[in-house]
């Protein structure tokens, strides 16, 4: 509406008691689904490596046991410290509470075969994978419901509920969420960065703008504690939506708040959620650490005049408590040794890329992981749309919440575009989930447009819907 700034048709709008009926259908509708695809989904050998970092990591937290060398755990390998534990609770915290908890904490040796692995008990017991995968099918049934919310919100109650029933209908997605591995926790936490998002958009006032960077700050610290790359998608997804802002309300001044908002809360959010980052708090010595520091210049001017720069292990034997500190700095060392493990992977044949990068990854998200045939037509359609009615926004200064679910999709395209490696399914989970906003404009657009043809009502027009 031109005077309040309400994005959505008046026709399709709910009253807020209504909003509960689809929302209930569907939990209900989606817990259904997946609950009943758990025994039939496929194991895949990653299981027993989450599963079992899963019951270690929980172990820990359930001990407050927060000795750093015991978060590293080098002998978990790729499930060690190189991934963030918040995903690894969300497994290993339903096993911890089952009434037969029992414990498992083998990995699968990708050396061996199938059944080799089965005689060596690299399987996890039938009981204990399905009390894991109930916690992603659980978490997978609340992304169905604010992928509605989301759509809803951002478009309209059709547009919400075309949405949810195309994440569910398609078989990657459930496939994803029924097996005990944290790639469905991963996209459940960066889509709730669409109703932050919405919080930050529909509001003008300072509190709510700045409450809603707050929120999103928190849940890209919750993503990134799933997987790594979270932290990135996050802040590309709130850049787009702050550049937005800017360049439509002209708020500089709230917006540079906004930000630090944002990284502030996400950085304390990494630092609290993984105890691999903390220091040794039992071994600090203020005054040994005076004296380090102090130390310092001498110890640079004698590197500079000799060249000669002191190994990794002398230095710690040299600087214990600076040392301790400096466990904070694996943060940003993570994505360098992400990079290395992703590019060593990509150059043997699991990285699955066939021909091209390019055309393998698009004909992968378009077509294979597709949820009917030809919705790519649809995909593309919704996108046309969206991406006119951002110009047409900008146009009129005046803002279009289909922003969000589209800047959602184009910042999770272009980052598998530019880094992803390797070519696997999970890897396109949540750009899968993005796509199906655009996909369910798409297919609203075409029954709108038809239904104006048929009934040759002139007043239902494109720049309406938005």
């Amino acid at each position: 509406h031109p005077s309040t700034g309400d994005l959505t048709l008046k026709r399709t709008m709910m009253k807020p008691k209504m909003v509960w009926i689809p929302i209930l259908m569907i939990a209900m509708l989606s817990t259904f689904v997946l609950f009943a695809k758990i025994d039939k989904t496929k194991f895949h050998p990653d299981e027993s490596g989450w599963i079992s970092s899963g019951y270690y990591y929980t172990d820990l937290l359930l001990r407050f046991d927060f000795d750093w060398q015991k978060w590293q755990a080098p002998e978990l390998g790729a499930w060690g410290y190189a991934n963030p534990h918040l995903g690894k609770w969300l497994l290993g915290i339903p096993l911890k509470f089952r009434s037969n908890a029992g414990e498992f904490s083998h990995r699968y040796d990708f050396s061996k075969s199938l059944q080799s692995n089965v005689d060596r008990g690299n399987i996890p017991p039938h009981d204990i994978l399905k009390a894991s995968r109930t916690g992603s099918a659980i978490i997978g049934a609340i992304l169905c419901v604010i992928v509605f919310l989301v759509g809803w919100k951002c478009f309209n109650v059709w547009a919400g509920l075309i949405s949810a029933v195309l994440v569910l209908a398609n078989n990657m997605f459930t496939l994803m969420a029924t097996r005990a591995m944290p790639d469905v926790s991963y996209a459940f936490f960066l889509v709730c960065l669409c109703l932050c998002a919405y919080v930050i958009l529909r509001h003008t006032c300072n509190k709510r703008v700045l409450l809603g960077s707050l929120a999103f700050g928190v849940v890209t610290g919750f993503a990134f504690s799933v997987k790594i790359t979270g932290i990135i998608i996050g802040s590309l997804f709130f850049i787009a939506i702050l550049a937005y802002q800017v360049l439509i309300r002209k708020n500089r001044t709230q917006c540079i708040l906004a930000f630090a908002v944002f990284l502030v809360s996400s950085l304390i959010v990494v630092y609290v959620l993984n105890p691999v980052f903390w220091p040794d708090f039992s071994e600090i010595r203020f005054s040994r650490l005076i004296l380090e520091i102090s130390s310092l210049p001498e110890v640079m001017n004698r590197i500079v005049s000799t060249h000669e720069i002191p190994d990794k292990t002398s230095l710690e034997r040299l600087y214990p408590q600076l040392a301790n500190l400096s466990h904070g700095l694996i943060f940003p060392v993570l994505f360098v040794e992400w990079n290395g493990y992703m590019t060593y992977q990509k150059t043997l044949p699991s990285a699955n890329w066939k021909r091209s990068r390019v055309i393998d990854l698009h004909k992968s998200l378009l077509f294979d992981f597709s949820t009917f045939f030809l919705e790519w037509l649809f995909i593309i359609g919704g996108l046309i749309t969206g991406i006119y009615a951002l110009f047409q926004s900008v146009k009129q200064k005046r803002i279009t919440l289909w922003s969000i679910p589209l800047f959602f999709f184009l910042c999770n395209y272009l980052f598998i575009l530019i880094f992803m490696k390797l070519n696997w399914a999970r890897y396109y989970l949540t750009t899968v989930t993005a796509a199906q906003f655009m996909g369910a404009v798409g297919i609203w657009s075409m029954l709108t447009c038809s239904y104006r043809l048929i009934s040759k009502k002139k007043d239902v027009q494109i720049s309406a819907w938005f």
